[in-house]
């Protein structure tokens, strides 16, 4: 997987200037020792990148690869103001969410948290990139990717057109 910068934006066209806000105000910034708030920015935030979480953990694990994409997600999304140990942090409450309520309780958590349509595009778009970027889409990543999209309210011909979004936004067509 390879990451562009400004890759993002353009992959999530017109709602990426509502996206790349979220957060970053509220995430520990260089220098500051703050948790992180639980405001609706910030939930909403975490809910975006959790989506590609999901898709990568799947298959049971992440592969460096993987970890590399998902901080370039969050360095994009907050202009690289997201302190380390804030992301190990938002990484491990997604692997501790995942071991108590699984990928469909995970799924219905994402849902309730991005109510907004265009943020569940967004993140159904991030998801869809990370599947694309990695040219392969194994059985369990198109099942969670399925879920994530039903429970944000996509047919399943919004979902393939979105698909072929975001296929060609990533071909630079």
């Amino acid at each position: 997987m390879t990451h562009r910068p400004g890759l993002l934006r353009r992959l999530l066209g017109p709602a990426s200037s509502h996206v790349v806000d979220l957060g970053a105000q509220n995430l520990p910034l260089q220098g500051q020792s703050e948790p992180l708030d639980e405001d609706a920015s910030t939930q909403q935030f975490a809910a975006l990148v959790h989506t590609v979480w999901l898709i990568f953990a799947a298959d049971g694990s992440l592969d460096d690869q993987e970890v590399a994409h998902l901080l370039a997600i969050i360095e994009d999304l907050t202009e690289g103001e997201a302190l380390a140990e804030a992301i190990e942090d938002l990484f491990d409450a997604y692997a501790t969410l995942h071991a108590e309520v699984g990928v469909s309780g995970s799924v219905s958590l994402i849902a309730d948290i991005l109510s907004e349509p265009e943020l569940r595009e967004s993140a159904l778009k991030l998801a869809i990139g990370a599947v694309v970027m990695d040219q392969k889409m194994s059985d369990h990543e198109e099942r969670v990717l399925m879920m994530l999209a039903s429970a944000f309210g996509f047919s399943s011909q919004q979902t393939q057109d979105i698909f072929h979004q975001v296929e060609s936004s990533l071909a630079g067509k």
